[in-house]
């Protein structure tokens, strides 16, 4: 990336920071080598990303897929922070007059205040048993199926649970190339621990899904919960 572009969108970074406030991490990616680096970061705690580190594994699955050939950008996917919340993100992709990738301009938004002031609402008109809500980031913008959604009164789990279990193997290992039935306990309890802070055990059918990406048995599921309680 040429060191005037990398001015002039390091300072659009520090100036959406302060515009935007403490729950947007916003990154600037040099993508002019081989391997992508972060040149420019603001708010880095929201994903633990550093100056100098690499793509996350939902940016890996979108350089992969080569989206930056056919379209600007690409709107409200899901990440991940490094405490295992579910991030909403979006990423701008900075390309020359040849129309060759030269950056990736990325905002990722934390929404936890917010669900917390949600619930709070919720709670002053409904008992505490009642307002337990599931609020998915990205199912209003991108079309993404819920996690749960309602089908003839019930209670139905979609893929989007099986996303999530993959993307916390991707974090909790950091890496996309190990295979989910040769995890070790250890590894799997990792894997575990980010799912129960993103509140994934609180959607129905999460345990038998869990499981099943996890290649153990349901009661082998609860007993890793249990382990870090």
């Amino acid at each position: 990336m040429k060191t005037d572009m990398v001015k002039t969108y390091s300072l659009l970074v520090q100036f959406l920071c302060h515009m935007l406030g403490p729950n947007y991490e916003v990154v600037l990616y040099d993508c002019s080598n081989e391997r992508p680096v972060v040149t420019s970061i603001a708010n880095g705690h929201i994903t633990g990303r550093t100056l100098g580190g690499g793509l996350t594994h939902a940016l890996k699955e979108i350089m992969e897929k080569e989206l930056w050939r056919t379209q600007d950008w690409q709107q409200h996917f899901r990440e991940i922070s490094s405490d295992g919340t579910l991030l909403r993100s979006s990423v701008l992709f900075l390309k020359n007059e040849q129309g060759k990738l030269e950056g990736l301009f990325c905002i990722s938004f934390d929404d936890r205040r917010y669900k917390d002031l949600t619930e709070k609402l919720f709670a002053l008109c409904h008992p505490t048993e009642f307002s337990v809500l599931d609020i998915s980031i990205g199912d209003s913008f991108s079309g993404t199926p819920s996690p749960i959604r309602q089908e003839n009164g019930q209670s139905v789990v979609s893929s989007g649970l099986a996303a999530m279990v993959d993307e916390a193997i991707a974090v909790a290992l950091n890496t996309t190339e190990i295979s989910p039935e040769t995890l070790n306990k250890e590894a799997r309890v990792r894997v575990i621990r980010l799912l129960q802070q993103s509140d994934f055990f609180a959607r129905k059918g999460a345990i038998s899904v869990a499981a099943e990406k996890l290649y153990c048995s349901k009661p082998s599921v609860y007993r890793y919960i249990a382990s870090i309680d």
